[in-house]
């Protein structure tokens, strides 16, 4: 039974909103469902909704929240504000604070503050803030997030397989198709489809992705689109 300490300054912070209030209706809104979190959650962006692919399908990550509260930060003798895209606790412990460096917001605020502070030198005004919250500030780039947009469709299309409120994966399935992949050098989504006709396809389907986002099974979707001859493997990695 996992265990993490109450104390921890963020601990807070990872409680995700009550209720859901939408502040912008002119920006495009995301509405899906997290199976780490076990509710539906609304992302505002193209990009927030990229970089929460990420971390939904990262299995080092345990949970997360995905409207944080706004931080107050010192930067020399003067104090801004900033709220994170995401907050989230890894398996082991861990606080990460995810930005996106692209919100000319936070480059504001960052540059008004560096400009009000009297200190000569600031390098980072939140690296004093993550020590003193004990955790880790992760700023994205959106050419980053997109560097492989083949990749980021096909986790966004497993996420359409693996994630659905109210509904989990059945275990049997999974082990069965643990079996198949366990006695085949490398298989197709169609071979394994095929090895349990016993089972609905749409369950076979969504234990495929659910191994595959929780990197249990080797795939190449880095390379070509997630289909019926999608390769896998459980043995290594496909090149």
């Amino acid at each position: 039974m996992k265990t993490y300490q109450c104390e921890h300054p963020l601990f807070a912070a990872l409680k995700g909103p009550e209720k859901f209030s939408r502040e912008n209706r002119e920006c495009h809104l995301y509405v899906t469902f997290s199976k780490k979190v076990r509710r539906e959650i609304h992302l505002y962006s193209h990009a927030r909704y990229d970089l929460w692919t990420e971390l939904e399908s990262n299995p080092e990550i345990d949970t997360f929240n995905e409207w944080p509260p706004q931080f107050p930060a010192a930067c020399g003798d003067s104090i801004f504000y900033f709220r994170p895209s995401f907050i989230t606790r890894g398996i082991d412990g861990t606080y990460q604070v995810h930005l996106i460096d692209s919100s000319e917001i936070l480059t504001h605020r960052l540059e008004t503050a560096k400009t009000a502070s009297s200190s000569e030198s600031i390098a980072d005004p939140l690296a004093g803030w993550a020590i003193e919250n004990q955790c880790t500030v992760v700023r994205w780039q959106i050419s980053a997030l997109r560097s492989n947009r083949l990749r980021l469709a096909n986790l966004k299309q497993l996420m359409r397989f693996a994630c659905f409120p109210n509904r989990y994966v059945p275990t049997d399935v999974i082990a069965e198709a643990t079996a198949v992949l366990r006695h085949q050098r490398t298989v197709t989504v169609d071979f394994l489809i095929q090895s349990l006709r016993q089972f609905d396809e749409s369950w076979v389907q969504a234990a495929i992705a659910a191994l595959i986002l929780d990197r249990k099974v080797h795939s190449d979707i880095n390379r070509f689109a997630f289909n019926y001859s999608t390769q896998l493997s459980i043995f290594h990695e496909i090149k």
